[in-house]
């Protein structure tokens, strides 16, 4: 079985569109979305859920922002070690380094580059299941 992918994401255009570009990539990891940086943070506490094997994280979250969710899973032993993708349409030099200064593996602006998506992911050690 499969890892699950985590999309953090509030934006139901953003999340179809997440979807599409998995479905057509016949990526075979689940991908299981949280509409909240709480509802993020509580599946990834979860002790009855596997964790991911990737995190796609949007950084303007209604509840909690993106950079706080980042912040709590690199101080947590849980999910320390994660591998997380940020998703944004923020284009500030100083966003991208403050996520990679809090422990971001790949920034990545919206929308979804799977050639992108699948590099970086390569790169950070998680090989994503295609058909």
């Amino acid at each position: 079985m499969s890892l699950a992918v985590l999309l953090i994401e509030d934006n139901r255009d953003d999340i179809e569109l997440t979807e599409r570009v998995f479905n057509h990539n016949h990526i075979r990891n689940p991908l299981d979305v949280c509409k909240t940086g709480g509802e993020g943070l509580t599946y990834l506490q979860s002790q009855q859920i596997p964790l991911p094997c990737l995190v796609l994280l949007d950084l303007g979250l209604p509840d909690i922002s993106g950079l706080n969710v980042l912040k709590i899973m690199k101080s947590d032993q849980r999910t320390h070690s994660l591998c997380v993708f940020i998703l944004t349409v923020d284009k500030s030099q100083e966003t991208l380094l403050e996520s990679m200064k809090l422990g971001a593996d790949f920034f990545m602006r919206k929308t979804i580059d799977i050639a992108k998506l699948l590099d970086a992911a390569s790169r950070c050690g998680v090989m994503l299941e295609l058909e």
